[in-house]
C-alpha cells in the first residue's frame, strides 16, 4: 500500500541500486503469486 510505496521511494533515494533490486524482486514475487493463483483457480475450475 502507501507505506510500501513510501519506504520503496525512501530506499531508492538512499541507495538506487538496492531500491531497484528490491523493486525488481517485488515485481517478480507479485507476478509469481499471480501465476500461482491463476493456476490454482484453473485447477479448481477443472476439478469442479
Amino acid at each position: 500500500g502507501v507505506s510500501l510505496t513510501t519506504s520503496w521511494i525512501a530506499l531508492v533515494a538512499v541507495d538506487p541500486v538496492v531500491g531497484t533490486e528490491s523493486a525488481v524482486a517485488v515485481v517478480v514475487l507479485s507476478v509469481t503469486i499471480s501465476l500461482l493463483l491463476v493456476t490454482l483457480g484453473s485447477i479448481l475450475v477443472f476439478l469442479v
